[in-house]
This record gives C-alpha cells, structure tokens and sequence, in this order.
C-alpha cells in the first residue's frame, strides 16, 4: 500500500470518528428555578433564564472563574446558603453581569439558613446589587456596578470590607446609595470605595444611608 493510500485511509478513520461520537459541548449551562450544587469555571459561562432560587438548607458553591450572565430582570434568592469566593487574578474572579437589561440582583432572604460568603465577585448592571433582608453574609472584595443601591440591609448585619461601590441613577426620579441601611441594622463597614453616586435627574444621592440603624464603621 502506498502512502497516499494510507493517508487518504487515515483522514477517513477520522471523518468516520465524528460521524459516530456526538458533539461534546463545554461550557455554556442554562439554569432557573432551584438549585443548588457547584457551578465550576469549566462549565462557565451560566446563562440565568429566570429567577434562580437557592432552598433552605442547600448550598450552592460557584468556583473562581465563573461567569453568570442575565438575560433580564432576574435574581438569584437565597434561601439556604450561597458560597461565590473568588480568586485574587483577574480570571479568577467571579462575574455576575446583566446582558443588556439590568439584572435584579443577589437577595439573600431572612429565612437564610447558612453562613453566606461572597468574596471577590463583580456585579455589573445590576439594579439592586446585594440585598441582606434578616440575613448577614460576608462581602469581602466585590465591584459591584448598581443602577439603584449597590447594597441594601434590612435587620441585617453582614460583614462589608474592601469593596467597590458604584452607583448610576438611570431613572430621572430615582433615589440611589452605595449602602442603606434600615431597620435596625448594625453591619461592620470597612475600606469600602464609593467611585460615584450620583442620579441623572431629580433624584437624591448618597453614599451610606443609615436609618434606624448603628454601623460600626
């Protein structure tokens, strides 16, 4: 046999390999509705079809490299406990980001049951970034882009450290802040960076709102 027949052999044995074995597809996962497990950099990016809901009592674990893209105005609720730390470099940051319309933010709810942590994360075009509602996560790290309020404490007292505030009113009307505080909250404030606040109209600006509430700043 000469080599031409053996090569034109070898490119048939190929060809007929991907006639029989179907595609593998990495990456790009669809999620909505109740979850819970781990999201790993290599099934990165995770596409949001709607509201993602975290139950009582699971966990969710999203590992450094992980990219979570919005197709609208949902959120991720958490119920039971969500664990997002991502890494110190660039590429290993963890990325939550609203695909045109703005996304509705990361809501950890007064029925929470775990010690939540989000740590090195970016938030961007979101409308309301964190809301900590009787629930006190740890938010050590974080960019977080906020078209209202970058981070919003009802009853809470979550630990904040070392982020990135930055708030754009995109409503003429709108009242926006880098952190409110309501209700009897008492978080721990610290080395936090307030890049702007500012409304695009005839609504007010403020960097931390506190009301009815004690900071330890």
């Amino acid at each position: 046999m000469d080599m031409n027949t053996k090569y034109r052999l070898i490119l048939l044995s190929i060809f007929a390999l991907f006639l029989v074995i179907p595609s593998i597809v990495i990456g790009e996962q669809e999620v909505e509705g109740y979850v819970e497990g781990e999201w790993t950099a290599d099934e990165s990016p995770y596409y949001v079809l709607g509201t993602v809901t975290i139950p009582y009592g699971k966990e969710l674990y999203i590992h450094p490299g992980v990219d979570i893209l919005f197709d609208n105005h949902y959120s991720i609720e958490v119920e039971g406990t969500l664990i997002a730390n991502g890494g110190y470099e660039d590429d290993e940051r963890i990325q939550f980001e609203g695909e045109g319309a703005s996304w509705d933010g990361i809501y950890f709810r007064r029925q929470g049951d775990g010690e939540s942590s989000i740590r090195n994360c970016d938030l961007i075009n979101v409308r309301v970034g964190i809301s900590c509602d009787r629930n006190s996560p740890q938010i050590i790290g974080c960019s977080i882009d906020a078209r209202n309020v970058c981070i919003s404490c009802v009853q809470a007292a979550p630990l904040i450290v070392d982020n990135t505030l930055i708030t754009t009113g995109e409503n003429a009307s709108l009242d926006i802040y880098g952190i409110s505080l309501r209700y009897e909250s008492h978080p721990r404030i610290e080395s936090n960076k307030l890049i702007r606040a500012y409304s695009s109209g005839n609504g007010s600006a403020t960097g931390i709102l506190v009301d009815d509430s004690e900071p330890l700043i």
